[in-house]
């Protein structure tokens, strides 16, 4: 009896796991599945206005729209190949300079845009930008670094003691 109990749960696990990959497998193309980040400031999220997705080879490109609070983007039914992604701001200008290549297979995509745009590389007030003056250069730290260990070995080391022998 316990032996049917256990084929009985693992034809209903086989069945349960194919059930859920009926989705997948039935699958006609890639999709996005992208997040729009700003590391510099997250609240300029909301100046994406969508995502501009253009195919390699050539063709017309798209628009898929961004979430502005939370910089999501989704976009079901691409052919599998190369595409380029630009976000585009509230004007109708790209963020970036150069635009994102990504390589979309069938299924699933998972796709992050980091953008660096205008403004982001300048410090907010009363702050400075990294390397200027009040901050240590990383020679100075390797010199400290060397230093502290320098002097650790030279108090751990005693020569006033005899070597012992092992004779």
């Amino acid at each position: 009896m316990n032996w049917i109990s256990r084929t009985t749960a693992v034809v209903t696990m086989v069945a349960v796991v194919f059930h859920g990959s009926l989705s997948t497998l039935a699958a006609t193309g890639a999709t996005i599945e992208g997040t729009v980040e700003v590391p510099c400031d997250p609240s300029r999220v909301s100046e994406v206005a969508f995502v501009l997705v253009q195919p390699v080879s050539g063709g017309s490109p798209l628009t898929v729209d961004v979430d502005p609070s939370t910089g999501k983007f989704h976009s079901p039914e691409w052919a599998e190949g190369e595409y380029e992604l630009v976000a585009i701001g509230l004007d109708g200008l790209p963020l970036t300079p150069e635009p994102t290549r990504v390589g979309l297979q069938n299924g699933p995509n998972a796709v992050v845009l980091s953008l660096q745009p205008p403004g982001c590389d300048e410090p907010a007030e009363g702050e400075e930008k990294p390397g200027e003056k009040g901050g240590l250069k990383a020679w100075q730290l390797t010199l400290i670094y060397v230093g502290v260990v320098g002097a650790v070995i030279l108090a751990l080391y005693n020569d006033d003691e005899e070597q012992a022998s092992p004779f």
